[in-house]
């Protein structure tokens, strides 16, 4: 989603909020048929269908996900039951080739090229050995293949998107599950890639664009400074604004990892470093201290997944004259100066006009849709 840069907003509307079939099946990670029968029976109506395809609203499909609790939340994420340890392609096949056999009837496989779209998905594990603070590092696979009793294969070293050794790595791990050639070939081409068993036990492919894939960004725009760097935290899936990079603003990161938090319903901010550092929103492993490290403003989705930024806040201006805070609580949605949260905010700056700090952090909330 772009959100601070310039265009038609009806355009962005639409790109944003206007699903076709294929999308949508891809969305709920079933079958085009079992979207079909979905239509059929009522459950998810488009808003206009043709002889060529139907059109959906993303928000009659996030309520019918909501209904059927198929929004994902981050809790206990579960170890798979087979996993190779290593990221080498061959080592992935071999390792493919000796137990792919143990596994039930597959019924799907998702293949990213970015490891942040496996993990937006619920494949990560944190690593307890390496740890910073409440900061632990993340296990991403970037293939990932699902029995029919929900056993599931890891292969971090086989993916998609390119002509190189992964995606090729990908196809021999496809034909040996027995996928079409006409279909395996899509690895190459796609930084998403999702094969579904249908109702008639035939494989279909769905492939998108990945929110996440910035190879295209130029050098000389200010996203491509804009960095990111992804941990679990307290129970959350959690970015962090990597603020080593001068160029690296909160509204560039906010702008560019939009996706990792489509939904905002929470923001926590905080008066000062130390307050943040108490709460334990920091990174220890940053090189410039500890205070530097600090986190001042937390924005959480409905998912469960938090952003962390650190927008300048000064101490002497009202909300009114701190355009960077003011223009990203409002892009995430919560309508300052209207909500009783954010008349909570306007008092917790007075306080920072009095040069006196605010003993909590200002929360404020949304709903999500």
């Amino acid at each position: 989603m772009v959100i601070f840069m310039e265009g038609n907003p009806f355009k962005r509307f639409l790109a944003r909020n206007v699903l076709l079939t294929h999308e949508v099946a891809e969305k709920l990670n079933v079958s085009r048929q079992r979207i079909s029968i979905l239509h059929k029976e009522g459950e998810l109506v488009p808003i206009k269908s043709t002889a060529n395809g139907s059109v959906y609203l993303l928000q009659d499909v996030l309520r019918f996900m909501e209904k059927k609790g198929m929004l994902p939340r981050y809790e206990n994420p579960t170890p798979p039951k087979y996993a190779c340890e290593t990221s080498g392609t061959h080592e992935n096949i071999a390792y493919a080739n000796k137990h792919i056999g143990q596994l039930n009837s597959i019924e799907r496989v998702s293949i990213f090229f970015e490891q942040i779209d496996a993990a937006v998905e619920n494949y990560f594990l944190p690593l307890e050995k390496y740890r910073y603070g409440d900061l632990i590092s993340l296990s991403i696979p970037h293939m990932v293949i699902r029995d029919s009793d929900g056993n599931e294969m890891w292969l971090p070293g086989c993916n998609c998107g390119y002509g190189g050794t992964g995606p090729h790595g990908s196809e021999k791990v496809l034909q040996l599950i027995g996928v079409p050639k006409a279909l395996r070939e899509n690895v190459f081409y796609h930084p998403v890639v999702k094969y579904v068993k249908n109702e008639n036990g035939n494989w279909e492919v769905n492939v998108r664009k990945s929110e996440f894939d910035f190879r295209s960004i130029s050098s000389i725009d200010d996203l491509e400074a804009a960095q990111a760097n992804m941990y679990w935290h307290q129970g959350r899936l959690t970015l962090l604004q990597d603020k080593r990079y001068s160029r690296s603003k909160p509204q560039h990161v906010l702008e560019k990892y939009w996706a990792f938090i489509p939904h905002p319903i929470e923001y926590i901010l905080f008066s000062e470093d130390e307050q943040a550092i108490d709460n334990g929103f920091f990174d220890p492993s940053n090189q410039y201290g500890h205070k530097h490290g600090a986190y001042r403003l937390i924005i959480r989705d409905y998912s469960g997944r938090q952003l962390w930024l650190d927008p300048y806040i000064a101490k002497n201006k009202s909300l009114v004259k701190q355009p960077e805070l003011k223009d990203i609580l409002e892009v995430c949605g919560f309508d300052i100066g209207k909500e009783k949260s954010d008349q909570k905010l306007s008092r917790w700056l007075e306080l920072l006009l009095k040069k006196v700090e605010p003993s909590e952090p200002i929360v404020g909330r949304r709903h999500p849709f």
